[in-house]
């Protein structure tokens, strides 16, 4: 647990935490700075030996105790300030309520249920509501029917938040064991009654276009995903529900708007979404503003690549080298242009800069990263004459994923696999029609405008052999048929 604290912990907070720990220390002798900034190294074993592992377990206690005080503190102090000066004012309004100060009291309840949705907190809402309404006899009170009503209101916007975090926790927990992808995803709609016609904020539009992301990315099929929900988002956009307090919502439903328009080949409006994500990006704080722009430039490569123009999309993504994690996706985008281009030892390079199992990194990027690291590196192995490393990561991807590969939404993967081995021992037949029957038995194509953009970018290295072409050109032919 102490482990998992350390990491909410952010650069500027850490220097408070040890002026934190110096202030509660009454003995000179106490260890848990010392604790503390080993931890922060990676390395307490030294600082175990020397006390002793029982002696070490009490102050590793203590420090974790001492480090829940200071982030509780914290994050009062920065999240809920707005929630606890609404509380304080409500048990205020309430005394005045109490001792017959009416007048003050119903215009303090009044401020108080603005605030209250301003940050759309509908169980205080409801409390300003349950007191409005107990004094709602009096004449200097607000029209009980409108009380009435707006109560009504609130109770439904709560159930709708509720029903939409449900579906939210249902799909996450239960989409990768579905068969039927846009079944499930109706199923789940119809089982939390939720209303396709309700006005939602831009938090509750986020859960659904998540929702709808991970229904294109576990079917591979992005073409039938439902976007019922855009019209929402364009109107929205600078209305009233438009508020600061959503706005990291707001950018990240962008991005991942922009995503699912670039699966859908629709790379206009992709870059449409691009521009709104990095208007808003503009005034955020940069240390939010780094974590997205990452993923704000690889999808614009992503688009730019397929529209054509390579070079640009190598340039952007080029500034972003290095083995980090955060940038493995770009970095991946990054070693497949490289690869369609030719520059191939530049694509190994990236890709071997990622050398950890591949249960590493699917516990930390997910299994659609390592598959199409996979892909790349067979490829990639195959047109470097490295065939015994290709045969091993095909054997690999068919231990550890052949199961999942047979699921429907990803049964092309093992013909094409088996149709790149049949490739490496016999090369001079790739030209052949013998081979090119074979691929037409081997692989159920869907009608060109379905199939998966990615996959269809690995399959076009293979057409390229056969027709003795640029990769790039037939990677471009197929994304624009």
């Amino acid at each position: 647990m102490a482990e998992s604290l350390f990491k909410i912990l952010e650069k500027e907070q850490k220097s408070r935490f040890l002026t934190f720990l110096k202030t509660k220390n009454k003995v000179k002798k106490t260890r848990n700075i010392e604790l503390f900034k080993a931890q922060e190294a990676g390395n307490t074993k030294n600082l175990e030996n020397e006390i002793g592992p029982n002696a070490f377990r009490g102050l590793k206690k203590r420090l974790k105790d001492s480090l829940i005080e200071f982030l509780s503190n914290e994050l009062i102090k920065n999240e809920v300030t707005q929630e606890i000066k609404i509380i304080k004012e409500l048990v205020v309004a309430r005394k005045l309520m109490d001792l017959g100060c009416y007048n003050d009291g119903f215009k303090m309840l009044l401020k108080l249920k603005d605030k209250a949705n301003s940050i759309d907190h509908f169980s205080l809402i409801n409390e300003i509501y349950h007191t409005l309404i107990e004094y709602s006899y009096l004449d200097s009170a607000p029209n009980q029917d409108e009380l009435y009503n707006s109560l009504i209101q609130n109770n439904q916007a709560q159930l709708n938040q509720e029903r939409l975090n449900m579906a939210f926790a249902a799909v996450k927990k239960h989409i990768a064991n579905a068969e039927n992808i846009n079944k499930f995803i109706s199923d789940v709609y119809k089982r939390f009654g939720i209303n396709h016609n309700e006005g939602f904020n831009f938090k509750s539009l986020y859960q659904l276009c998540v929702i709808a992301n991970n229904q294109g990315a576990y079917s591979n099929d992005y073409y039938s995903v439902n976007l019922f929900f855009e019209e929402k988002v364009k109107e929205i956009i600078g209305s009233s529900l438009d508020s600061p307090k959503y706005r990291f919502y707001k950018i990240d439903l962008f991005l991942i708007l922009s995503n699912i328009y670039l699966r859908k080949r629709a790379f206009g409006k992709s870059l449409n979404y691009l521009d709104l994500a990095n208007q808003e990006l503009l005034i955020c704080s940069s240390d939010f503003r780094k974590t997205r722009r990452v993923q704000l430039e690889t999808i614009k490569a992503l688009c730019w690549h397929y529209s054509g123009d390579i070079d640009d999309a190598i340039n952007i993504l080029s500034n972003h080298k290095g083995s980090d994690l955060q940038l493995a996706h770009s970095q991946l985008a990054l070693a497949s242009f490289c690869f369609q281009k030719g520059e191939l030892r530049e694509s190994k390079k990236i890709i071997t800069q990622y050398h950890r199992s591949d249960a590493f990194y699917e516990k930390r990027l997910g299994r659609d990263w390592v598959l199409n690291k996979i892909y790349i590196e067979v490829i990639l192995s195959v047109e470097l004459g490295e065939i015994e490393l290709a045969e091993s990561r095909m054997n690999s991807l068919i231990r550890r994923y052949g199961t999942f590969l047979k699921t429907q939404h990803q049964i092309h993967v093992l013909p094409f696999i088996k149709l790149v081995r049949y490739y490496c021992r016999y090369p001079e037949e790739v030209t052949t029609i013998k081979f090119a029957q074979k691929i037409e038995k081997a692989i159920q194509w869907k009608p060109t405008n379905q199939e998966d953009l990615f996959f269809m970018s690995i399959y076009a290295w293979l057409k390229s052999k056969m027709q003795k072409r640029n990769v790039y050109d037939v990677v471009l032919e197929l994304v624009n048929a």
